[in-house]
């Protein structure tokens, strides 16, 4: 999937993703992901046996519409048979599923924290009315101060 053939890892390449760098004398940041995710699953590999395949998914601080989706490998080369397929489709299911679960928590941690503000905003703005009413008694209700400051009026005691 990282800019790679389908046969080296079972994933189609990203099509947009540019496979040259522009300085010559290195690999671009994404294809030197795509190496050491392919050293680090091969020598995942081969240290535990129970493993069937693995899955690496980057995510970049950068746009990432344009970069490899990430790099799926199993013990030869792409998974090729049904079952080492739908393993790793259940695994990348429930890797995904954490993620939204997480995602749900901390929407439900900004709504509760943006309701907070809301009722903060709320007594702030009553106790701004109530001190307007005040000030308005204290004028008579002839004069508001927002009236008088717009209108260039006179403050009282001025004659």
């Amino acid at each position: 999937m990282m800019n790679e053939s389908p046969a080296a890892d079972g994933v189609p390449a990203n099509p947009d993703h540019p496979t040259t760098p522009a300085d010559s004398t290195r690999p671009t940041f994404s294809d030197d992901v795509v190496a050491r995710s392919k050293q680090f699953a091969a020598d995942l590999l081969k240290l535990v046996p129970e493993l069937e395949g693995i899955a690496i998914i980057p995510s970049f601080t950068i746009p990432q519409d344009r970069l490899p989706y990430g790099l799926i490998i199993g013990r030869n080369g792409r998974l090729s048979t049904p079952a080492a397929i739908m393993h790793m489709a259940t695994q990348l299911h429930g890797c995904l599923r954490v993620q939204l679960d997480n995602a749900h928590q901390v929407l439900r941690t900004v709504d509760a924290h943006m309701g907070e503000m809301q009722n903060q905003l709320r007594l702030l703005q009553e106790q701004i009315d109530a001190k307007r009413n005040a000030l308005a008694e204290l004028y008579n209700g002839t004069e508001t101060p927002t009236t008088r400051d717009a209108g260039g009026g006179t403050s009282p005691g001025d004659s």
